[in-house]
């Protein structure tokens, strides 16, 4: 099932999975999303500006990957954000 398809989904956790790659676009599609969970992984390159469209968002996990950029100013508006 393609993640687009699951538009009420409100946590995604694929936490020490040996991911790889970018983080997958989209992602800034699940506007209902409360905790995104990516850490242990090999995820590279910049964290998607796109990220801080996620407003209602609580938690966030990109810990132990290898981006390549520092955290977009996008990201303060996140403001129901507790845990990153």
């Amino acid at each position: 099932m393609e993640w687009a398809s699951m538009p009420e989904l409100i946590s995604i956790s694929v936490c020490a999975n040996n991911l790889s790659g970018p983080l997958p676009t989209g992602l800034q599609n699940f506007k209902k999303l409360e905790f995104l969970g990516v850490e242990a992984n090999q995820f590279s390159g910049p964290i998607p500006a796109e990220l801080g469209n996620l407003i209602s968002l609580t938690g966030l996990q990109l810990g132990s990957n290898q981006f390549t950029s520092t955290l977009p100013t996008t990201l303060s508006k996140l403001v129901n954000l507790k845990e990153l």
